[in-house]
């Protein structure tokens, strides 16, 4: 049985009495679709119907919630009626399908605000900075200690952000921490550094977020970097640069002693101002057959690149009494002081400041100089005095040649240049030079 019209709660009432069953239906109005009841012997639903692309479509009318009382028709009217309201601003008209979206749409909202919720636990600004840490370390990075003892002084003057959520953190409360370096402490490099590894740890876990390859459930669900607006401030390069009178003298210094990181700054320069960090790390299985085999994981590499140096001359003789000196340590280090560990920076650093400082007082050097200032110093001469070429220069200090041409197509050594070279760069080293005369009037040779 199925009747339309005007329902009235007596037509009801005899409907599920009938012990029959049937519809019954009561038009809205124009294209507002009806009030349905379906009804049988022992009960009946409410719904609300309406046409869509030639179907009939119902929605279950249902009750309060907690409650099995029957809605009166004057209840499921007035439903109804909210439904056929809210079909105007459904998709074609269809409420079923714009429910079903809104439904979807709830899910994933809360699907969301629960991975933000779990993110925000794990987001801490701790994790976010070793997890930038574990991925130097991953990609073979020298850097990857010297960025932890800077992070690591930033939350032992920080204490409490080490457990901050890295997404609360505002532009403006790093700039008052950057600016506590820069500024008040007067450690304008330590500010640049500290800029520059946190905004790459932000946007390395950015990246990871948005990488198909990587799990979902593994990121940080960062949107935006922090540091993105704070400018770097200006740098001013070192340009000092020993002249060759001041070279000379330093490396009869060098050569006067047979302390290991003396030795080892030999090995620097020998080898044609190699980076210190780079040829430290090098073990005795890297020297072999005359050659010694580097990694550079300077630039964007996720693989550090193989940079071959040919070993002669002074050079050879220098590194095989090395690795007779490892063998005797039982290390695999070539370049150490104990045998516990290649030589560190620090100590390196400290020597040559201590050693820039006497030659200054004796009249050597005109100013103090740092460790960084051989390799340019090197460089220098290569270029200046020893007349190797641009290019060639390139190949043996292993610097500027990440180009698409040489990473994909020059697979070359370039072994014959460098060994030339090096040849070269030795025999003006080792130019008989007899007593170094001070560069100042006055001072003791």
């Amino acid at each position: 049985m199925a009747k339309r019209g005007t329902l009235t709660d007596r037509e009801i009432k005899a409907a599920i009495a009938s012990g029959k069953t049937g519809w019954l239906h009561q038009n809205l109005g124009s294209g507002q679709g009806s009030l349905s009841l379906r009804f049988w012997p022992s009960g009946a639903t409410w719904y609300y119907s309406y046409n869509v692309r030639g179907k009939t479509r119902r929605i279950i009318i249902k009750p309060d919630s907690g409650t099995d009382r029957q809605l009166t028709l004057a209840e499921a009217r007035e439903r109804a009626l909210k439904m056929a309201t809210e079909r105007r601003d459904a998709p074609e008209g269809d409420l079923v399908l714009y429910q079903k979206m809104k439904t979807e749409a709830a899910q994933r909202s809360k699907a969301a605000h629960e991975a933000e919720e779990r993110a925000r636990q794990l987001r801490t600004v701790e994790k976010l900075l070793n997890n930038y840490i574990a991925d130097l370390q991953a990609r073979g990075k020298v850097s990857a200690g010297q960025v932890q003892g800077v992070f690591n002084l930033l939350f032992r003057d920080y204490p409490t952000l080490a457990e901050r959520d890295a997404a609360s953190v505002t532009p403006h409360e790093w700039v008052a921490i950057l600016r506590r370096y820069g500024k008040i402490d007067g450690h304008a490099n330590k500010m640049r550094k500290l800029r520059s590894y946190l905004r790459a740890a932000y946007a390395l876990a950015i990246r990871a977020d948005l990488d198909p390859m990587k799990d979902a459930t593994a990121g940080l669900l960062l949107t935006s970097n922090p540091i993105d607006g704070i400018p770097a401030g200006t740098s001013r390069a070192r340009e000092r640069s020993l002249s060759e009178q001041e070279f000379r003298a330093l490396w009869n210094r060098l050569a006067a002693s047979d302390h290991p990181i003396a030795t080892t700054l030999r090995a620097i320069i020998l080898l044609g101002g190699q980076r210190f960090s780079q040829l430290v790390r090098a073990t005795v299985k890297d020297y072999r057959d005359a050659e010694l085999t580097l990694l550079d994981p300077k630039g964007r590499r996720d693989t550090p690149r193989k940079h071959v140096l040919p070993v002669q001359g002074a050079a050879k003789a220098l590194l095989d009494g090395l690795a007779e000196r490892s063998a005797i340590l039982g290390t695999e280090w070539l370049f150490t002081i104990t045998g516990r560990g290649p030589v560190p920076l620090d100590n390196a650093s400290h020597y040559i400041t201590k050693l820039s400082a006497e030659m200054v007082d004796t009249g050597e050097a005109l100013e103090p100089f740092c460790l960084s200032d051989i390799r340019r110093s090197v460089e220098t001469i290569l270029a200046g005095r020893v007349r190797i070429s641009k290019d060639d220069r390139a190949q043996l200090l292993s610097h500027g040649i990440s180009g698409v041409q040489e990473k994909h197509y020059d697979r070359s050594a370039h072994m014959d240049a460098k060994r030339d070279a090096l040849m070269r760069w030795e025999q003006w080293l080792m130019q008989e030079q007899g007593t170094v005369v001070p560069l100042r009037a006055g001072s003791a040779a």
